[in-house]
């Protein structure tokens, strides 16, 4: 008889950790969009905004490497932010990392370029974070593996 009530209760357990697991991945992809936005709904008069707990790793305005525990501020209008203890370098690149607590799996850092917007009351900064993006080098024959022809 008991065996009978442990399988709706495993199969509740299943779904939810399922579900749990899905949510996860949504978020790391979210913030791995190449063109820097959520896909979220919400309208004009009533934004949608998420707070996601992330690590934050790079080089601070004295060229001193940090990380730093932060949130993520992500909405519609403003875009991502985040709010760190020390200054950085306008345009410096940092690492964000999704902090999953529930997960056994690592979520991977993902480049993003900072651009300083404002400070708060207690006198920490905020940044807008924007995507990275890819720059082309312009390839030289030595590079292509073959030597240029002297005359």
């Amino acid at each position: 008889m008991s065996r009978g009530r442990t399988v709706p209760e495993a199969n509740s357990l299943a779904n939810s950790l399922i579900f749990l697991e899905l949510a996860i991945h949504s978020v790391a992809m979210m913030l791995q969009l190449p063109w820097g936005r959520p896909l979220m709904f919400g309208s004009a008069r009533h934004p949608v905004t998420n707070l996601y707990p992330v690590e934050v790793s790079g080089w601070d305005a004295s060229e001193v490497f940090f990380v730093e525990k932060s949130e993520l501020e992500w909405d519609e209008a403003a875009g991502k932010q985040v709010v760190l203890h020390r200054m950085l370098r306008e345009g410096a690149h940092v690492f964000v990392r999704l902090i999953q607590s529930s997960s056994s799996e690592r979520s991977y850092p993902v480049p993003y370029e900072a651009r300083y917007a404002g400070s708060t009351a207690d006198g920490h900064w905020q940044f807008r974070l924007l995507a990275v993006k890819k720059r082309v080098d312009q390839i030289g024959p030595a590079l292509m593996g073959s030597a240029p022809e002297s005359s």
